[in-house]
């Protein structure tokens, strides 16, 4: 065997720390529990029809009337009802860090003080209060500022 290719060839990788590795299915349950309360998911099928941007604190996803409007994190719900030109909303709380609220809805699902998982229906979307068709307004908070909620939007 020439230099080179003992250089080169693979060797069997093991872990410099071998506690690592025991700690690993720990941590691991750890990201997933957080990852629950991290607004993730669509909210709703459609496109985004109007972006986040200085005087819109959410984005506009265009729909079909009566789509099923999702929570995009585990949360409690801590607001349902009319909410200025926003119409009917929900109002999310997940964790002491994330809020996010759905507006315009047709029809809420649940009431305050609901627990919810992420996915469960919440709303029916609809164009109520100040709108302009069928859509969801969705806003993301992220302690207490207003985010763009695009950059949260990774599965469908």
């Amino acid at each position: 065997q020439d230099s080179l290719s003992a250089v080169f060839s693979p060797r069997p990788w093991t872990p410099e720390k071998p506690e690592f590795s025991s700690r690993l299915p720990e941590a691991m349950a750890a990201v997933r529990e957080k990852a629950r309360y991290h607004p993730s998911i669509w909210p709703v099928s459609g496109w985004i029809s109007k972006r986040f941007e200085k005087g819109h604190t959410g984005i506009d996803i265009a729909g079909v009337q009566e789509d099923t409007v999702r929570a995009t994190a585990d949360g409690v719900v801590s607001f349902t009802g009319k909410k200025g030109d926003l119409g009917l909303s929900v109002v999310l709380e997940h964790g002491k860090r994330y809020r996010t609220v759905y507006g315009h809805c047709q029809k809420l699902l649940v009431r305050k003080g609901q627990k919810v998982h992420k996915g469960q229906a919440v709303a029916l979307l609809g164009s109520t209060g100040h709108s302009t068709g069928f859509h969801l307004h969705y806003e993301v908070w992220e302690e207490g500022k207003a985010v763009d909620p695009e950059k949260f939007l990774i599965e469908r």
